[in-house]
């Protein structure tokens, strides 16, 4: 079994890392761009440089609000123009906030996707997925399986620390090298996302990473670890592929 604080610490890595508060395309992001003028990188380094996080089209990181660690990381990921300010990068057209987080600890675990879910639908795993911890404010409203990663529509009508993000969001598991990856997606409350558009945008997301990752494959059992023990509980113009060094095409998947 996973303790209740083993697992809310690595599932809440996803939303509530490194003090995002406030962190939303048109906000933080925005702010980022530095010089106004520099290009938003494409990818970045994690895990002591042993996967590489990069988003779908029209995505770059926020290397203000990410962190590389030698064996964990967080990635926060929203539109290229809005971090930039650079009016050739790329800006998806109802641009969502994306964020990547991955620890290759060790740790007791499920070890296939329906364990995992039914452990994130018991009182524990929703306590994880909780904002503050709590079981009684998320609702799992949907879960879809397909190619080794399951997907996860989650309400939490929690307190929003982040105010301007929607309290719904899609989530996803998958295992690269090993390692325990959670991608969250999540719309502006100001530009609602249709869920299934969402969908589409979290399997773009993951296709991604494995694009980033080919040698990790797909498929793997899921090996649910601590993703992060620090954490709490456009147009057609492309951006350059600048990386981020590390520190020392997707299908629909079937309905459950």
């Amino acid at each position: 079994m996973i303790s209740g604080c083993k697992l809310r610490a690595a599932i809440s890595a996803a939303m509530i890392g490194l003090g995002l508060t406030g962190c939303v395309d048109g906000g933080f992001l925005s702010s980022m761009g530095g010089s106004h003028g520099a290009r938003a990188p494409k990818s970045m380094a994690v895990a002591g440089g042993a996967l590489r996080v990069k988003g779908p089209e029209g995505y770059c990181v926020d290397a203000g609000a990410s962190r590389a660690g030698e064996a964990d990381g967080f990635v926060l990921l929203g539109s290229c123009r809005a971090i930039s300010h650079h009016p050739r990068d790329a800006h998806p057209d109802r641009p969502m906030v994306m964020t990547v987080a991955v620890s290759a600890k060790p740790g007791e675990a499920p070890t296939d996707l329906a364990a995992l879910e039914a452990h994130l639908r018991s009182e524990a795993g929703r306590q994880a997925l909780s904002r503050m911890g709590e079981a009684s404010t998320v609702t799992i409203t949907r879960a879809e399986q397909g190619d080794g990663v399951l997907y996860l529509r989650i309400t939490d009508d929690s307190p929003n620390p982040m105010g301007a993000m929607a309290d719904d969001h899609w989530r996803a598991f998958l295992d690269l090298r090993g390692t325990m990856v959670s991608v969250t997606v999540t719309a502006l409350a100001s530009q609602p996302v249709d869920q299934d558009k969402a969908l589409i945008q979290a399997q773009q997301a993951v296709a991604a990473l494995q694009t980033a990752n080919p040698e990790a494959g797909k498929g793997a059992s899921i090996a649910l670890a601590g993703l992060a023990d620090r954490f709490r509980g456009g147009n057609n113009s492309v951006a350059r592929d600048v990386e981020i060094p590390a520190p020392a095409a997707a299908t629909r998947p079937a309905a459950r």
